[in-house]
């Protein structure tokens, strides 16, 4: 059984700020990404989307790669260990 993860998307406007956002219910980051990609072409004026589980940051997609020309990659995991 696959367990529905929340994520919260912001989309940033070129202007500052984030007015936009939605509650994403998914099953993994991919496809929070695949939805933060539909958001950003949805808004005019729209420059990037992060993607935030409760207080983590777990990508931020500039608009730019929104047509999937590159890839996007998460931050560093802070807890990680050397």
């Amino acid at each position: 059984m696959l367990k529905l993860m929340v994520y919260f998307c912001y989309i940033h406007r070129e202007s500052g700020g984030a007015p936009y956002f939605e509650v994403l219910a998914e099953t993994s980051q991919s496809g929070a990404m695949a939805r933060a990609q539909q958001m950003l072409s949805q808004h005019d004026g729209a420059v990037r989307a992060e993607v935030w589980e409760g207080e983590r940051l777990v990508f931020s997609l500039p608009r730019a790669l929104a047509g999937g020309a590159a890839e996007s990659r998460p931050p560093p995991d802070e807890t990680a260990t050397s």
